[in-house]
């Protein structure tokens, strides 16, 4: 870029250690039509102008208060797709497999691959504690009913002797 066509001579970004900053110069080419304002860091605002020759942050069609509308929508905006970006990473860590918690074995496995996902940061220890308090309820669900069925066969073999004897 000649040192005649460029709007900025001498423009230094603190970033680079004072060293002219092309990419801030590139943006206030003398042959595009720019805003006529002054950024806070006293440099030209350099943005294209709407159709009143100034840039929707220096136009007075706009009050102070769109303007902190428009940021609060840019912010709402963010939130939004840094949450929709978690929730694309929950949902990949979520187990491929369903659970299996029918036997002690099925179970073992759904928690050792819960673990390996930890390991492999695919899945918040978090989840996996709330897996294993299912399986831990599973497990003394099925440990109930072994006991009740092993009560209900007691029981027929009482009757079968009560009845046995009479």
């Amino acid at each position: 870029m000649s040192r005649d066509r460029d709007p900025l001579p001498g423009a230094r970004n603190s970033h680079t250690g004072g060293q002219a900053d092309e990419d801030v110069r590139h943006r206030y080419q003398a042959d595009q039509p720019r805003c006529p304002g002054v950024t806070k860091g006293g440099l030209p605002c350099g943005a294209k102008p709407t159709h009143d020759g100034a840039c929707p942050q220096h136009s007075s069609r706009y009050t102070p208060a769109d303007r902190s509308e428009w940021g609060r929508r840019g912010s709402l905006i963010g939130q939004q797709r840094r949450a929709e970006q978690k929730l694309q990473k929950l949902a990949s860590s979520v187990p491929d497999v369903p659970p299996d918690f029918r036997t002690s074995e099925a179970m073992t496995r759904y928690l050792e691959n819960c673990a390996r996902k930890i390991e492999q940061r695919q899945m918040a220890p978090s989840q996996v504690r709330a897996i294993a308090a299912l399986a831990k309820l599973v497990v003394e669900i099925q440990s109930l009913q072994a006991e009740r069925d092993v009560i209900a066969l007691e029981l027929q073999a009482a009757e079968r002797d009560r009845g046995g004897r009479r």
